[in-house]
């Protein structure tokens, strides 16, 4: 269905109106109704006048009932952007039956030359077994009396194209070879109408949306975790210190660009988030922003216009040894919780790493009220600020290099460890 769009969308509206109605229940199979319902007929088996209806269809040509269809230009090129064109499907179907034959020592397929004493055997490289087989495979498509019989390495040839026809196998690979040197106006068809006689789904559906919205769940669960920061320093500590104190997990995150020099703050990462969103990208995505006055404003900015459900936007956790931290006003020096105030990363490497010459905690100077959550916002003063991250730097590689123990100064990062986990499994 990736190849398709919902305005590639066929219909027999009489056809597909009434097998709507019967798979509502709005009223029962008979005989008459077998001139042009096409379903299979298992799909209808109990219904009244189901025998009737069975016989019926036999012969019927549902090809034009319900479906999807494009040319194979258009189909060609949709191809093409997924990253499926012929040359690489190509090449990529040669390299597995390459490897599927270097088990048994077979540099090439070996096929039996008819009317030869001595058995003799010919050796077709496996870029032509491919090419000789997608032909074999279009003219043994045709309808039957339109077919020629196929040569003996035809045959062999088509035989071993029989890994790409399977269920587990991305029919997109097959596809896009088969369409190499087609007919530009060829028409390629996805025929439904037996799903939709089966009540899969209804003529109204978008068929094509669902099927990209299922690959997105799919997608979603299986890719990379995508982590959103505020920061390029951010990104940089939190990827470290995960990798360190929950190395069994960090492989299935990744961290945007953390090398990037792009604009930071909450703002940045709103915009960032939305356009991700905008943008359909198909991964969890994980949005962490600062305890603090701005990033509890990027939460309630962001909770005003829903993100699709694989999207999530975290606070860093709070903080047991900010409850009272010494801070910097037009007041004067005073202490308070700055959770939910001032908490950056920088917070959450230990109170070692924030504290000052004198043993004191470095203090936090308030930079302005935010009136969108009636709150003060506060940092640490810019050169206190580089001391701490220096800090947290050796203190990463030191813990990298197995110098330190992993301590209850790695509780924050543990904390924001299961932040990531449990938005990641919501």
């Amino acid at each position: 269905m990736t190849i398709f769009q919902e305005h590639d969308k066929y219909m027999d509206e009489q056809w597909a109106s009434e097998v709507d109605a019967g798979n509502a229940g709005n009223f029962s199979l008979d005989a008459d109704a077998a001139d042009w319902i096409g379903a299979p007929s298992e799909a209808y088996e109990g219904a009244p006048g189901w025998k009737e209806y069975a016989e019926g269809i036999e012969d019927g040509d549902m090809s034009t009932a319900f479906g999807y269809s494009a040319t194979a230009e258009t189909v060609a090129k949709r191809l093409s952007l997924m990253g499926f064109t012929p040359q690489r499907c190509k090449a990529e179907m040669a390299e597995l039956l390459r490897d599927l034959h270097m088990i048994d020592g077979e540099d090439a397929l070996y096929v039996p030359v008819s009317g030869t004493p001595d058995g003799e055997h010919l050796p077709i490289a496996w870029e032509d077994v491919v090419e000789i087989g997608l032909r074999a495979l279009i003219a043994s498509s045709k309808r039957s009396d339109a077919q020629e019989p196929l040569e003996s390495f035809a045959t062999a040839c088509l035989d071993e194209l029989e890994p790409f026809r399977e269920f587990d196998a991305d029919p997109r690979t097959l596809l896009a070879a088969l369409l190499h040197g087609q007919a530009p106006d060829t028409v390629v068809r996805l025929d439904l109408h037996d799903l939709l006689a089966a009540g899969y789904f209804t003529r109204h559906d978008a068929v094509s949306e669902l099927a990209l919205q299922e690959l997105a769940t799919e997608m979603a669960s299986s890719g990379p975790i995508i982590v959103m920061t505020e920061g390029t320093t951010d990104a940089r500590f939190l990827k470290r210190g995960l990798q360190i104190v929950a190395p069994e997990l960090a492989g299935y995150f990744t961290f945007l660009d953390p090398d990037a020099k792009a604009p930071g703050g909450a703002p940045e990462l709103v915009k960032s988030l939305r356009a991700f969103a905008a943008a359909g990208i198909m991964n969890r995505v994980v949005a962490l922003v600062d305890n603090d006055a701005a990033g509890r404003q990027a939460v309630k900015t962001l909770s005003g216009a829903p993100l699709p459900d694989r999207f999530k936007v975290c606070l860093l956790p709070d903080l047991d040894y900010v409850n009272d931290y010494p801070t910097l006003g037009p007041t004067g020096d005073t202490r308070y919780n700055i959770n939910g105030r001032a908490c950056s990363v920088e917070f959450y490497f230990g109170l070692d790493c924030l504290r000052a010459d004198s043993g004191e905690p470095l203090p936090v100077r308030w930079t302005g009220f935010n009136g969108a959550i009636n709150d003060y916002q506060g940092e640490l003063v810019p050169g206190d600020k580089k001391a701490v991250q220096d800090r947290i730097g050796k203190m990463l590689t030191a813990a990298e290099a197995g110098d330190t123990p992993l301590d209850d100064r790695w509780d924050a990062m543990r904390q924001i460890a299961q932040t990531l986990i449990a938005a990641a499994g919501r």
